[in-house]
């Protein structure tokens, strides 16, 4: 009966802990619990590490400032091209210099007479000189022969044949004559002209392997002036042209308008003046979601600039000083001149600056 009795007095003197222990002795029971407390911690970092995130991918970093009297407002650029871009003495002049005018080779198709002609050689130059990135026009026709598909340097060319213009320049500032220089560059339409675009540098058909220097900066005005201008007369000229950014490069998708000789087109811009404070140069591109203008952007060639000696089938490349720099519309064209060159492995001579 001792015994009896004292079984009862020890389960009603058990402690919780016991009683705890006794309740968790089943089989599963435990790991089940283990990770239950491995996913509550897994799930308390996940949403640690998630709130991180969305604070540091989304600053604020927007300020107002209403004292317009100190804007200055950045000029925009222009590119303008004229649609007279064949001096036929020039021509001769060139294909003269190369000793192309005499020489005999027969193409297949077409004989000895029609590839020394005079107009055979000529609808070479013109279709040359009006093949754009989006119509090459009758191109391919030259391309079985070799010696204008080798030896001919398409830049030299297109660039040696262009008519000199009568340009004048003038703007609010007499200061601005030295900075603002017309810079003969080609674009996706062919031989054109760059204003106050300091970009212009990587389309140049004559030294396109020069760095930018300071004084190509685009010019600025101040608000304060109230009359800011930048008047450009060509004589004698058709041409179209488009306005864009200054940082920026004309494409073949931009609105180019047409103006003829006896014309007067005015544009009239609204001066409104955005400033991004430095430290959001210490942001990721991801967390400002932009990119400056002078930084590096993996799709856009550095330190390769391409040198004016482009022929139609081979390329040579230049190595320089790196330059970083970013562009919108040169992104675009730096991807359409890799997808030539992995779809035919050759190199519009639109793209001067595309390395290989």
């Amino acid at each position: 009966m001792v015994n009896e009795a004292a079984k009862p007095s020890s389960t009603k003197g058990a402690s919780f802990n016991q009683k705890l222990f006794a309740v968790l002795n089943v089989p599963g029971l435990q790991m089940f619990w283990v990770l239950v407390i491995l996913a509550a911690f897994r799930g308390m970092l996940f949403l640690g590490q998630y709130q991180y995130a969305r604070y540091g991918a989304n600053p604020t970093a927007i300020q107002m400032d209403k004292n317009y009297r100190d804007w200055i407002g950045i000029m925009p650029g222009l590119t303008f091209c004229f649609h007279d871009r064949i001096d036929w003495q020039r021509a001769r002049e060139y294909l003269e210099r190369i000793q192309l005018t005499g020489y005999e080779t027969t193409r297949e198709g077409l004989t000895s007479n029609e590839t020394t002609g005079t107009r055979y050689l000529a609808e070479f130059v013109q279709t040359l000189v009006g093949a754009t990135a989006t119509d090459l026009g009758n191109l391919s026709r030259f391309l079985n022969d070799s010696r204008l598909a080798i030896d001919v340097n398409v830049l030299e060319l297109i660039s040696a044949v262009h008519p000199s213009h009568d340009i004048a320049i003038n703007s609010f500032q007499p200061a601005h004559g030295t900075l603002l220089q017309v810079h003969q560059i080609v674009t996706e339409r062919g031989i054109c002209y760059a204003l106050n675009a300091p970009l212009a540098f990587l389309l140049q058909v004559n030294g396109t392997g020069q760095r930018a220097s300071e004084k190509d900066f685009p010019i600025s005005c101040e608000f304060s002036k109230h009359h800011c201008y930048m008047k450009l007369d060509m004589y004698r000229s058709t041409v179209s042209y488009a306005i864009h950014s200054p940082y920026e490069v004309a494409t073949s998708d931009q609105l180019f308008t047409h103006v003829e000789e006896s014309d007067e087109q005015v544009a009239v811009y609204s001066v409104l003046e955005t400033v991004a404070n430095e430290r959001l140069k210490d942001l990721t591109v991801r967390q400002r979601n932009c990119f400056f203008y002078d930084e590096v952007y993996e799709q856009l060639p550095v330190g390769f600039v391409g040198t004016p000696g482009n022929t139609m089938r081979a390329n040579s490349y230049l190595l320089v000083e790196l330059f970083q720099l970013y562009s919108h519309n040169l992104c675009i064209m730096s991807c359409r001149a890799k997808r030539a060159l992995a779809a035919c492995r050759c190199r519009p001579h639109f793209y001067p600056f595309a390395g290989q």
